[in-house]
């Protein structure tokens, strides 16, 4: 059986085993719909009601901060044909989901930022929706993670 330690994420080390990432598959795909390593709080049933309040589609630009793993930005991308860009750590988790993007056919459509939300590598107004599940409860310094995302969004985003 392939084992694998959940990365560490500082002071929130998960402190989990990942088992047999392809064994899991099955149960998580039934809750997420695709399996991405890691999962968040938001189920599939909550991310399908955000991606049709959000009216994500072909040629929506999404920025998801703190994406980790991908769930559910990654979901958002394969189910609407929007584009996204992810902005996370740890490292481990922004490649993972890097690959995945890639296995499910959706990279063209994918831009992978490591690191935090301040310098994302994106051009200012270039973003239509941005999302941030669990991302700002954990920080100490929302301000200015939120003056970021106003210098993204275009005039008329989300």
């Amino acid at each position: 059986m392939n084992k694998m330690k959940a990365p560490s994420l500082g002071r929130y080390d998960l402190g989990v085993q990942l088992e047999d990432l392809d064994a899991a598959r099955p149960l998580s795909e039934s809750v997420e719909v695709c399996s991405f390593g890691a999962t968040g709080w938001t189920d599939r049933v909550q991310a399908d009601a955000i991606m049709s309040e959000l009216d994500l589609r072909p040629g929506t630009r999404l920025w998801d901060l703190g994406s980790s793993y991908g769930w559910p930005a990654l979901y958002f991308a394969q189910a609407s044909g929007c584009s996204v860009a992810l902005s996370g750590l740890p490292a481990e988790g922004i490649r993972l989901a890097r690959d995945r993007s890639d296995e499910i056919g959706i990279g063209a459509r994918v831009h992978i930022h490591e690191g935090d939300a301040l310098a994302p590598g994106l051009a200012p107004g270039s973003v239509d929706v941005i999302t941030h599940f669990e991302y700002l409860c954990r920080l100490t310094d929302k301000r200015s993670v939120l003056e970021a995302c106003r210098r993204m969004i275009a005039p008329d985003g989300r």
